[in-house]
């Protein structure tokens, strides 16, 4: 064996999705790759001017919980645009395949409420005696 040449799926270069499935799902990254884009100084804004007055925790400089928002709120809209694209009528195929990506979209949402939860801090519990 050629040390020059690796057989074949060993590191060979990628020629991409062949199947339609594959084609359809690969089409679909750009999405998938959106809501977890860096979030602009806009986004922060937006957000900021609709939280009116809340102020990050000092615990967070970065912005990380901002940013984390901005994630939950970019895949709310995604889930809300993929529901309102059903036309009036849709086949049970068309709803299968919009909850199919609802769901893909809601493990995103599920993993960015958690980073919030975790940021938080602790509520002390209270004994009522």
């Amino acid at each position: 064996m050629s040390r020059d040449r690796p057989p074949a799926g060993r590191g060979a270069p990628s020629t991409g999705p062949r199947s339609d499935e594959g084609k359809a799902r690969s089409s679909r990254n750009a999405t998938k790759h959106g809501i977890h884009a860096r979030v602009s100084a806009e986004e922060l804004a937006a957000l900021a001017a609709r939280l009116e007055g809340l102020q990050p925790p000092d615990e967070d400089p970065s912005g990380e919980m901002l940013s984390t928002l901005v994630v939950l709120d970019r895949a709310r809209a995604e889930k809300m645009r993929l529901l309102q694209s059903l036309g009036p009528e849709p086949t049970a195929q068309e709803i299968e395949e919009t909850l199919t990506r609802v769901l893909r979209v809601d493990e995103y949402e599920r993993k960015a409420r958690s980073r919030v939860r975790a940021a938080l801090p602790p509520i002390p519990r209270r004994s009522f005696a």
